[in-house]
């Protein structure tokens, strides 16, 4: 997809994620600790360092140590300490290139596609042979009379046209048989009735960006609807409520949504949010959009010197939260 909007040149302004907008709304402080604490971008040899010398100086209390705990929980959280299991439980992702390929394969196997190949190179061959031997006939002078090479030559030139009009129904019945795939596959995603415009499910999909609001995300599809409005659709694990989406979820939705505004005439109306176990229509409101907005405003005020202005937080987010061992907000709870 291009974006059909001309681009914004205003330099050095960052630009931000989907992903960022929702885990802004889940807790400004944790999307400000992923951004700005020295600790999250270090590599896994200077963490271990760090945690050698925090052994080192307070022996067996480090890991009662603030800072031990959110470097151990970072670590856990790559991985580190159980790289070879992971390694062995990774499976091989499935790109665009591969999809097409799948497609291609399916496409030329049809039985259909494969009579239709047969015939036409059969009665190319048969033509080239018969065009050739009049042609060949007619130079030598081997009969008294030409009508026999006359003959040849013009059921070799039938053939030949015959061939083309092989060639034809068989470009056309690739393109039916394709669509047909492409209409299956859609089907089986379980998405709206629609054009399938955009997929990244194995997340190698291509950002699509606003240059108006310094945005961009990857949702998992996007589908153009008969209306030519655009429908993002995002996917999540299993949702903890069963009756309600979570908040940042629907936000990040939301943010998909006003990207989406700079690639359709008219902006999208909702998104859908899927959990592996059902799926919430999220309508993109005034107020969401508002709410994405305000949280991009407040992203470009933060800092390394100033966190977000963050004065309380759920209990339960924080006993989750990693970084609570040295969160003004997370160690009273």
């Amino acid at each position: 997809m291009q974006n059909s909007k001309q681009r914004n040149t205003i330099p050095f302004k960052r630009a931000y994620n989907a992903t960022e907008i929702a885990q802004y709304e889940y807790c400004p402080l944790v999307w400000w600790h992923e951004q700005y604490d020295p600790i999250v971008h270090a590599n896994n040899e200077e963490l271990f360092a760090q945690m050698v010398e925090i052994e080192q100086e307070y022996g067996s209390q480090a890991p009662h140590v603030p800072d031990y705990q959110v470097i151990e929980q970072i670590l856990v959280r790559r991985g580190a300490f159980e790289q070879e299991y992971q390694a062995t439980r990774q499976l091989p992702e499935m790109d665009d290139e591969a999809l097409e390929e799948e497609y291609d394969e399916a496409v030329g196997n049809h039985p259909r596609v494969r009579r239709l190949l047969s015939l036409a190179l059969v009665m190319l061959g048969f033509g080239i042979v018969l065009v050739g031997l009049s042609l060949v006939t007619l130079f030598l002078k081997l009969f008294t009379t030409t009508m026999f090479g006359e003959v040849i030559f013009v059921a070799g030139i039938a053939l030949l046209i015959f061939s083309v009009a092989c060639f034809a129904l068989l470009f056309n019945e690739r393109r039916v048989q394709r669509e047909k795939l492409v209409r299956e596959h859609h089907q089986a995603l379980g998405l709206p009735f629609g054009e399938l415009m955009y997929e990244n499910v194995d997340g190698r999909g291509d950002p699509i960006t606003s240059d108006e609001h310094f945005l961009q995300g990857k949702p998992a599809y996007i589908v153009k609807l008969p209306d030519n409005r655009l429908l993002p659709v995002d996917i999540k694990p299993v949702a903890l409520n069963a009756m309600t989406p979570e908040g940042h979820h629907v936000l990040q939705v939301a943010a998909y949504c006003l990207i989406l505004e700079e690639y359709s005439e008219d902006p999208p109306t909702h998104g859908i949010l899927r959990y592996s176990d059902r799926e919430f229509p999220i309508e993109y409101t005034p107020a969401l959009r508002k709410k994405v907005l305000r949280h991009l405003k407040q992203m470009d005020l933060s800092s390394a010197e100033m966190p977000p202005a963050l004065q309380k937080q759920k209990v339960a987010k924080c006993r989750a939260c990693i970084y609570q061992p040295i969160c003004p907000i997370g160690q009273s709870k």
